[in-house]
């Protein structure tokens, strides 16, 4: 989050994203919790600051802060003037049985048996 009214990504390994960002500035980006199947869909413009500008110091820094190891790498930084957010919630939930409590055990359960199950590399 940049602030109340803007989010930012950093553009690591996404050069099509920041080209496509770049063509046109309007931009849709979805959040979700993969345990409880909930999150957010943030809509907005989108403008690429590059290196040598403030806000790409900022976002650095910003990054750094949060204990990045991936600051050194970032060819852009993004930041998206949210205009619309609306929930996303999984249809686990459409039969009105399923918590939140409920769903999240069930996909802890379900990552931990894939987890032990993982073939070694």
């Amino acid at each position: 989050m940049w602030d109340d009214d803007h989010l930012f990504f950093a553009d690591i390994c996404s050069p099509q994203t920041t080209a496509n960002v770049r063509a046109g500035s309007l931009i849709e980006v979805n959040v979700v919790d993969p345990f409880v199947r909930k999150g957010y869909r943030f809509k907005g413009r989108a403008t690429v600051h590059d290196p040598g500008s403030a806000v790409f110091a900022e976002g650095v820094e910003r990054m750094r802060a949060a204990g990045s190891k991936l600051a050194g790498r970032v060819k852009a930084i993004v930041v998206i003037e949210v205009r619309h957010a609306a929930p996303i919630v999984s249809p686990a939930y459409d039969d009105g049985a399923a918590t939140e409590a409920d769903i999240l055990e069930a996909h802890r359960a379900r990552f931990a048996r894939l987890h032990d199950h993982r073939v070694p590399g």
